[in-house]
């Protein structure tokens, strides 16, 4: 966390641009590093990031300069109007001279365009395993430890399952808890190699066909498949599914190079999980599998016929090859005039002492923590793939959201992801006895204060 979050207080960090709006900046109390703010006027310089209106970077005559006093309180308040989308910086001196140059703190804000006022930022993980396929965990365990690393909501995705997605959820049934713990499932569909992610979908797309994993475990029970067993379609057999994309085949034309019958297997799978409500994620192009996992021309075709749901462009493995090479082909694509959604995933497999772990997620500005509401902003292209397999965080989607990330990412977040990690900790005493219910859901509603004090709408 930086420094001047440690020091200072400054409320609210993001809201509309072009219309006033009040700012307070308060000194965290019990630091001795810090002198009290004196009964004297502060000279505060606003300055933005993006556009400025004066001539030279050191021209500080021209900086828009404001003197105030502290309230009665002890707090710096003052109205201002920030123009433009972007960030700014509220530089405050020493002194009311303005040739001493020396600062108190420098503090960041953020001004953002109609549409994205209402929207808050959730930062989640679409791309999951547990032991119920190749993880190492049982799912309210990860859930839990997600919770404890900064994660507003997850989705777990075991291969060829969704019922321990559900597992997840029936665990903290009898609490509140902040996580949203979304249905999901890795696809797996007879003679199609890709991996689709379902994230959000109300029933099962594995559970859908009668094979391995999904039915073969759990049977067909739309209860163990569903959210919404009223309207979970039946099971079909193996016979049916190749008549389906057989069908799908016939009516299309694939470029040579491309094996038809996993391009049409896509297409079927894209709008199965799109008929549930969920995001179909074409995932991982680039693991590498002995060999890269989809040949880059079936990844052009997929490009181009542009029906899945987003991108998984960041995370799953640590090495370079996939997450650079999933990067630079995601911007081919768009200096094409290809656009689509994008996230980031860690496709972890354990939470405990795993370097795979947290390398990987996607910041959403959704109305709200909700299954349809986060489905319909990443489809709505209100996300950012957020990498994190070196120090430094990679981001990967469209400029404007790509800055308005980052600036959340320092700003925001670690202040967010205090309150997680007490609740995280709590959820795995809860899981182990060692917590009631009650205990567990007082904290669930802190994460909502945090952003009712940081965005004003």
């Amino acid at each position: 966390m930086k420094t001047e979050l440690c020091y200072y207080d400054v409320w609210p960090k993001v809201f509309r641009a072009d219309v006033p709006v009040e700012i307070t900046v308060k000194q965290r109390t019990g630091l001795r590093v810090l002198p009290k703010f004196e009964d004297r006027p502060y000279r505060i310089q606003l300055l933005p990031l993006l556009e400025r209106d004066w001539p030279h970077n050191d021209a500080p005559s021209a900086f828009r300069t404001i003197f105030v006093t502290p309230s009665a309180d002890g707090c710096l308040r003052f109205t201002a109007v920030f123009h433009g989308e972007q960030q700014h910086f509220i530089r405050i001196f020493k002194s009311e001279d303005p040739e001493d140059r020396e600062r108190l703190v420098q503090l960041a804000v953020y001004s953002v365009g109609e549409d994205l006022a209402g929207r808050y930022p959730y930062l989640g993980d679409m791309h999951i395993h547990t032991r119920y396929s190749d993880g190492k965990e049982d799912p309210a365990y990860v859930a839990a430890n997600y919770r404890k690393g900064g994660y507003d909501f997850i989705a777990i995705t075991d291969h060829r399952r969704y019922t321990p997605s559900l597992i997840a959820r029936d665990a903290y049934r009898d609490a509140k808890i902040a996580l949203n713990i979304v249905p999901g499932e890795e696809i797996h569909l007879p003679d199609n190699d890709v991996h689709i992610v379902n994230f959000g979908g109300k029933w099962s797309i594995n559970g859908l066909h009668n094979g391995e994993g999904q039915h073969e475990e759990w049977g067909d029970d739309p209860a163990v498949r569903s959210i919404a067993p009223d309207e979970c379609p039946p099971v079909i057999d193996r016979a049916e599914y190749y008549r389906q994309v057989e069908a799908i085949e016939a009516a299309n034309e694939y470029p040579e190079g491309v094996p038809s019958f996993t391009a049409a297997s896509c297409e079927w799978c894209f709008k199965q999980v799109q008929a549930a409500g969920g995001l179909a994620i074409f995932a991982h192009p680039y693991w590498i599998n002995n060999t890269f996992h989809v040949s880059e021309k079936l990844v052009d075709y997929l490009f181009e016929r542009n029906q899945f749901s987003a991108f998984e462009v960041l995370g799953g493995e640590r090495y370079l090859d996939q997450n650079e090479f999933q990067v630079v082909h995601y911007n081919e694509a768009r200096a094409k005039g290809i656009r689509f959604p994008v996230v980031g995933s860690s496709d972890s497999h354990g939470t405990t002492n795993n370097v795979n772990w947290n390398i990987g997620q996607t910041l959403v500005f959704s109305p709200a923590n909700e299954r349809a509401a986060l489905v319909r902003s990443v489809t709505d292209f209100y996300s950012v793939a957020v990498g994190r397999i070196s120090p430094e965080y990679h981001l990967a989607g469209e400029l404007r959201f790509v800055r308005y990330a980052r600036f959340l990412l320092d700003n925001y977040f670690p202040l967010h992801d205090e309150y997680c990690f007490e609740e995280g900790l709590m959820m795995n005493r809860y899981l182990n006895g060692e917590a009631t219910a009650e205990e567990l859901s007082a904290l669930a509603g802190r994460t909502d204060r945090l952003l009712a004090k940081y965005f004003k709408f």
